[in-house]
């Protein structure tokens, strides 16, 4: 049987100081049958001419490059949508890179020796100012095969899951039409989504690096943003409520709810005030119980450390 095609989704803007890394990474993987697709989302830097001196070297690499800005999110869906031609798709943003040239090869067979399966999750590491931390699922074993109802019940205290190491079924991705939500989680919207219609397959390696260059959307949140990606939680929900108990679903939701709390917490203290609007927002999702647990925890965890020094 021919190798699965692969496609390694590339979408980029103006991130050229890691660029070539996240090109040469992808390049480096064994596995013969990939396609790179460079999704160059208008870029002013020198994104253009880094691309242009691989593309004359090999075919594996297209590039595409949008008439104007459309924004990550637009971009992602845009990739997959338009550019994509692989039964498997990775997305590899333009400041991730690949650091196991095995991961492609080993995930497709682990995938293909398991049919049912949606995606194939494994684990990073991300570089945050030159140091190194490392990111596992708690699984004692190399290779475990769950339920995706299980894997999002265990999501963030459990299992984790990356964006950057999560290879999946592109039809199935299509089906449930991906990026479809404008926010920063929408990653995680997608594939929390899919995981939900089958088994997953967890690979405790690490195999992919994020890098943190202080621009990243995920770590500079506004308001509006923080409030309007709590999408990711309800639309997950909706779901998750029609395969295990309304209780079960319920107290995920607001557990959730609790994780992401300091991210909203945080764009507040950044504007230092908040409007009558925001006020609303804030009661709207349901979420001014969890941000004021998050608040007095931070307090507490500050005073705490202050008291210990």
């Amino acid at each position: 049987m021919k190798n699965k095609l692969v496609s390694i989704l590339l979408p980029t803007y103006n991130q050229q100081q890691y660029l070539k890394n996240s090109i040469e990474s992808a390049l480096n993987q064994d596995y013969e049958n990939i396609e790179i697709i460079i999704a160059d989302d208008a870029s002013t830097d020198h994104t253009k001419e880094i691309v242009s001196s691989y593309i004359k070297n090999t075919p594996k690499i297209k590039y595409f490059r949008n008439e104007y800005n459309l924004g990550r999110v637009a971009n992602y869906h845009k990739a997959l949508y338009e550019h994509a031609n692989g039964d498997y798709v990775l997305n590899l943003d333009g400041d991730d890179q690949l650091i196991d040239n095995t991961f492609i090869s080993d995930a497709v067979k682990l995938l293909n020796d398991k049919p049912n399966t949606k995606l194939l999750v494994a684990c990073k590491q991300f570089s945050l100012h030159d140091k190194i931390i490392k990111t596992y699922h708690k699984v004692d074993k190399l290779i475990a095969v769950i339920s995706g109802l299980e894997f999002v019940n265990g999501i963030s205290k459990k299992y984790e899951f990356s964006h950057l190491t999560t290879l999946y079924n592109r039809k199935d991705a299509l089906k449930l039409n991906f990026y479809r939500e404008n926010i920063i989680s929408t990653d995680k919207e997608s594939l929390l989504r899919l995981a939900l219609t089958g088994d997953i397959i967890l690979y405790n390696k690490i195999v992919g690096q994020w890098n943190y260059i202080g621009t990243n959307d995920s770590k500079n949140q506004s308001f509006y943003d923080s409030t309007t990606n709590l999408t990711w939680i309800t639309n997950v929900y909706v779901i998750l409520k029609t395969k295990t108990t309304y209780i079960k679903a319920t107290l995920w939701k607001e557990r959730m709810k609790l994780l992401y709390a300091p991210f909203i917490a945080k764009s507040i203290k950044n504007q230092k005030s908040l409007t009558l609007n925001q006020v609303y927002t804030l009661f709207k999702n349901k979420i001014v119980l969890a941000l004021i647990v998050s608040i007095v925890k931070i307090t507490f965890n500050k005073l705490f450390l202050r008291k210990n020094k």
